[in-house]
């Protein structure tokens, strides 16, 4: 049962934030077969940590509201993984800020 009061659900929630949280970077592709809900949400918990880009291909059923979010807070936006990878790799090879 997906509840808070599920030792096992809330500790794989708590982990999978916690990596979030951790990450230098996260890459989020959001594939016009799937709804993706969670990562929706996880889109919005860190649209303004300055460690996100986002690849969202025409097709996606919320592709507006990834663009919106996108937009409003600076997050790079791609129509696919090719470009959305090849963003991280200059990013990396460029080094810290």
């Amino acid at each position: 049962m997906q509840r808070l009061s599920n030792p096992h659900f809330r500790g794989q929630v708590e982990w999978e934030l916690e990596g979030l949280e951790q990450a230098s970077w996260v890459l989020m592709h959001f594939d016009p077969a799937t709804k993706s809900p969670i990562s929706l949400l996880e889109l919005g918990l860190l649209a303004s940590s300055g460690r996100l880009a986002v690849s969202c291909p025409d097709g996606f059923w919320r592709k507006g509201n990834v663009e919106v979010v996108c937009a409003r807070y600076g997050v790079p936006l791609f129509d696919g993984l090719d470009p959305l990878i090849a963003h991280i790799k200059a990013e990396l090879a460029d080094g810290p800020s």
